[in-house]
C-alpha cells in the first residue's frame, strides 16, 4: 500500500511547523545533542565502568582545552 497525497501533505506540514517553531539552527544542534545523549546512555548501560570513566576523562580534557583557547 503506497502513501496517499494527503499523508504526504500531512508529513510536510509537520516538518514545516517544526522548522517554524525551532528554526534551522536549533534543529541542527538538536541532532548533535541527541547523538551525545544516546552515546552517554550507551556508556552508562555498559557493564564495564572503566570504559565510561575513560570517555568522561576524554570529554573533560577536550572541554578544558577548548576553554583555554
Amino acid at each position: 500500500m503506497s502513501p496517499s497525497i494527503f499523508q504526504f501533505l500531512v508529513v510536510l506540514g509537520i516538518i514545516l511547523i517544526v522548522f517554524l517553531i525551532f528554526g534551522s539552527k536549533n534543529i541542527k544542534n538538536l541532532g548533535s545533542d541527541l547523538g551525545g545523549f544516546i552515546k552517554g546512555f550507551r556508556n552508562s548501560v555498559k557493564d564495564d565502568p572503566k570504559d565510561a570513566s575513560e570517555e568522561t576523562s576524554t570529554t573533560t580534557d577536550q572541554t578544558t582545552s577548548e576553554t583555554k583557547s
